[in-house]
C-alpha cells in the first residue's frame, strides 16, 4: 500500500505495513489535514466578506443584539452567532457594596459581580434614575463578539 493510499485513508492494508511507514502515512495524513483545514478557514473568510452585509441585516431586523439565528443565501444555508458578554467593573460595585453593606452580600457575588438574572430583576425593581441603579449601570459593560457565520452541514 502506498503512503498516498495511508493518507488518504484507505485503510485496508493498514496491518501491512511497518511501524516508519505508518507513521510517514501518519505525518502525510497530518499535513494534509492541516492544509485542509486552512482551505476551509480560507473558504469560511471568503464566504463571511460575501454574505455578510446580507446576513447583518436579516439579524438586525430581528431587532436581536445577539444569539443565533439560520438563514439561507441561495442554496447554502448559515448559521449566524453573536455572543454575549457581560463585564463588571470592580471599583463601581465595591462602591456599591460600600453604600448597601446590608443587601449588598444578597445583590453582589464574591467576585463583584451581578448575574444576568440578577440584574434583569434589578432593573425592574429599581427607578432607573436611582443613584444605586446609576452605579449599577455604570460599573456594567456589555461587550458582543463579531458574528460568526458558518455553513450549515
Amino acid at each position: 500500500m502506498s503512503e498516498k493510499a495511508a493518507a488518504t485513508g484507505d485503510s485496508a492494508d493498514l496491518s501491512k505495513l511497518t511501524v516508519e511507514q505508518l507513521y510517514e502515512a501518519y505525518l502525510l495524513a497530518d499535513d494534509e489535514s492541516a492544509r485542509i483545514t486552512a482551505y476551509k478557514t480560507e473558504i469560511l473568510k471568503t464566504v463571511e466578506a460575501l454574505v455578510k452585509p446580507e446576513l447583518d441585516g436579516k439579524f438586525q431586523a430581528t431587532q436581536k443584539t445577539h444569539g443565533t439565528a439560520s438563514y439561507t443565501v441561495g442554496n447554502a444555508p448559515f448559521n449566524y452567532e453573536i455572543k454575549k458578554e457581560v463585564k463588571w467593573d470592580t471599583n463601581q460595585l465595591k462602591t456599591l457594596y460600600d453604600l448597601m453593606p446590608g443587601k449588598a452580600q444578597e445583590v453582589v457575588k464574591v467576585e463583584m459581580s451581578i448575574p444576568e438574572k440578577t440584574f434583569h430583576g434589578l432593573t425592574v425593581a429599581l427607578d432607573k434614575d436611582s443613584p444605586a441603579m446609576k452605579q449599577i449601570m455604570a460599573a456594567r459593560t456589555v461587550i458582543f463578539s463579531p458574528p460568526k457565520i458558518t455553513f450549515v452541514k
